[in-house]
């Protein structure tokens, strides 16, 4: 029950609009009194030092408002005022800052998170649906440029061309090329294994949020194929928007302090020390050869709310302006870094949820005079804020990208095989006993023959970025993100001929599992999970709908069902939830409501039946259309070895692969109780989910491409 919101909920007073108003000393005290007997109520009560919050400063005033729709989003360039929020891309005229004049839209731009501009262009990243490039040098109609195959979900984003910074949790802060931004280019991944959801480009460093690492990053980016982790910190609270402005970085942070040690949406118990007091304000010095130097630490009021989970910081002058969820927006006096002053909030108004709570802030940008608040829930708000400006454009000098090395199409190393096509290798599926139809990212569907000997058959342009393939009989699906899922007639070695496609606004298909008869396809389609009818592929129907505990973090159904027609899926917040595929229409066999806490590493189905769940420390093996709870893993591996990733089964192997931490790990599991490691390696690219062809095990490796390689182990799977 995270509904009750700790926090500060306090109305703007009339009359004060100015950052010299009068002080909230007195009110805030009450604030936090009422706040303390409403939480005990709830059997839950914020601790904390309150004395670091007393004076939150002038009641800004909302004076104005612009937009309809949420808001994820904002920034200010070049005198227009851009926001993101529901697939879609806004403009607006800022000739008076206190009431925005809409210019112009772009929809169908997927799950939208963060917007940066620079020259012509914005690039907007998008969880899901990797990062988007849009031409917004006529604002009144903005278009769309490029959509480019990030490595994850796509949570943060910066740009000082030539260089993008796009931060995917904890697949890393990709570095993209964008010399030519309607043809941007992979250069390296840096910061892998960090929940990174916040980035800033200053100079030749790269700034970033650590987000449940608790920690702000510095990383050297003279050469952005080779960049170098130089410095890192810690925050209290969790780490998320960075801005680094006249040798400081400023760091947003919430949830929760260090001293609090559970999960973050673990309820506190007895020891709630720490809970909910992580909202704040960290400023650092930063020298190039020496550590970063903590100047201080601003505690805002004290909340907890899961969602949204965003937190963000500007600089403007003197003041530096916060927005901290459903604290609002902050504004801090920071002339003097080592002793801060919050000299004003802004509260918005109260939004849609049920009891009454204050729409919750995402983000925030100062004006001319004015703060422009992105509101979670109903577009832009206007907070007048007397002494604000737009930032100033940054003009540093441009990083320069070294040559690529090139690299062979098809390179061998005894009977390891590599393909590197242009884009990134997700899928691999093998087919009519010697082929394989390959998903490349931007690069298309590739046909490629496996034996006798390795050969391309086609590359086929998709119309959206293909993350996943299936065949049956005669017909190819591509899971091609908002461009839905598309349906492919094969023939021969002939480039394969699209015939049919499921797509509809907001869609984000990422996986596509096929029923055994070739009757229904089970596609994750953003955080739902659909079962579509395949008989005309020209009028796809959904039969079944649903959403369920949680997101989906990676590939996370089943690649195939059981004999009789059994299906398990896992979101990160339960399961494995089971769907009959042997009906008609298909329906859930199980609650999808199971709880096993945190689960981020799906699910693998062995030949007997059972599901395998994977854990970041084990597994568990629960039966056929089981819907036991499942809190912990059931097996370890010897000497407590970690096992994290998306499993798949083949036989007595089970193969588990770790994007993020480059692992790829082979485990006989033949006695499911005591799983023996036969071999584990890192991979030199980000690891997908791998297929097996006879003994050959094809292993997409992302950017790195394909590898086809013969496992001793798997003869006779």
């Amino acid at each position: 029950m995270r509904w009750w919101l700790a926090a500060p909920l306090v109305a703007a007073r009339p009359g004060v609009d100015a950052l010299n108003g009068p002080s909230h000393s007195q009110p805030v005290k009450k604030r936090c009194l009422f706040l303390s007997g409403l939480l005990v109520s709830f059997g839950l009560l914020l601790t904390g030092s309150m004395a670091a919050t007393e004076s939150m400063g002038a009641s800004l005033q909302v004076i104005g408002h612009v937009g309809d729709s949420p808001c994820i989003d904002v920034t200010l360039h070049e005198g227009v005022l851009w926001f993101i929020g529901d697939g879609r891309l806004t403009s607006a005229s800022v000739a008076d800052p206190a009431k925005p004049r809409i210019l112009g839209s772009l929809d169908g731009l997927g799950h939208v998170r963060q917007i940066a501009c620079a020259g012509g262009q914005a690039f907007i990243s998008s969880r899901d649906d990797g990062m988007y490039v849009v031409d917004i040098s006529k604002p009144e109609s903005p278009r769309l440029l490029y959509h480019y195959d990030t490595l994850e979900k796509a949570t943060g984003i910066a740009v000082a061309p030539p260089i993008a910074a796009v931060a995917n949790r904890y697949h890393g802060v990709e570095l993209i090329d964008v010399s030519d931004p309607a043809q941007p280019k992979y250069l390296a991944t840096t910061l892998q294994t960090k929940e990174i959801q916040s980035v800033d480009i200053n100079g030749s460093f790269l700034y970033a949020g650590g987000w449940a690492e608790r920690r702000v990053y510095v990383v050297d980016i003279r050469n952005p194929r080779r960049p170098v982790l130089v410095h890192e910190a810690a925050l209290d609270g969790y780490g998320d928007g960075v801005r680094m402005r006249n040798g400081l970085c400023f760091a947003a942070t919430g949830h929760h302090a260090v001293s609090y040690t559970k999960n973050h949406f673990e309820a506190p118990g007895k020891n709630k020390t720490g809970y909910g007091e992580g909202h704040g304000l960290e400023i650092f010095a930063v020298e190039e050869k020496g550590p970063l130097r903590k100047q201080s630490t601003t505690k805002f009021p004290a909340f907890y709310q899961g969602y949204p989970d965003t937190w963000q910081v500007e600089v403007s002058g003197r003041h530096a302006i916060v927005a901290d969820e459903y604290n609002g927006v902050i504004v801090v006096d920071v002339s003097t870094p080592t002793k801060p002053v919050i000299v004003g909030q802004a509260i918005l108004p109260n939004g849609v949820r049920t009891p009454p709570l204050p729409e919750p802030v995402s983000a925030a940008v100062p004006g001319d005079g004015v703060i422009y608040a992105a509101g979670y829930e109903r577009g832009v708000y206007i907070i007048a804020c007397e002494g604000v400006k737009p930032e100033p454009t940054l003009d540093s000098p441009a990083i320069k990208i070294p040559p690529a090395t090139s690299n062979e199409l098809i390179t061998r190393e005894g009977e390891t095989l590599r393909y590197r096509p242009e884009g990134q290798l997700a899928a691999a599926f093998p087919y009519d006993d010697g082929k394989a139809a390959l998903a490349v990212g931007n690069g298309g569907v590739h046909l490629v023959q496996l034996q006798p000997e390795f050969k391309v058959l086609s590359v086929t342009p998709t119309r959206g970025i293909a993350t996943d393939v299936a065949v049956s009989g005669k017909r190819l699906y591509v899971a091609e993100l908002s461009d839905g899922l598309s349906v492919w007639e094969l023939e021969g070695n002939d480039p394969p001929r699209e015939i049919g496609r499921f797509a509809k606004p907001g869609c984000s298909v990422q996986q596509v599992v096929l029923s055994p008869d070739g009757a229904w396809a089970v596609i994750e389609n953003g955080p739902r999970l659909e079962i579509l009818d395949l008989a005309d592929p020209k009028d796809i129907r959904v039969v079944l709908g649903e959403t369920g505990p949680g997101l989906f973090y990676g590939k996370m159904i089943a690649p195939r069902s059981t004999a009789n027609g059994l299906l398990p899926v896992v979101w990160h917040m339960g399961g494995p939830v089971w769907y009959d595929l042997k009906l008609s229409p298909p329906r859930r066999h199980s609650p999808n409501t199971v709880p096993t806490g945190k689960l981020m590493n799906g699910v693998a189905l062995l030949d007997d039946g059972q599901a395998l769940v994977l854990f970041d420390n084990g597994y568990s093996v629960t039966a056929t259309g089981s819907h036991a709870e499942l809190t912990k893993p059931q097996v370890l591996l010897p000497n407590n070895e970690p096992l994290n990733g998306i499993p798949r089964a083949f036989g007595r192997v089970l193969i588990t692969v770790a994007a993020a931490w480059k692992t790829v790990r082979a485990v006989d599991v033949s006695d499911p109780e005591h799983p023996v490691v036969l071999e584990k390696w890192r991979s030199e690219g980000n690891p997908f989910p791998p297929a097996v062809w006879k003994e050959y095990l094809l292993l997409p490796e992302g950017r790195e491409g394909l590898t086809v390689t013969p496992k001793a182990y798997l003869k006779g799977k």
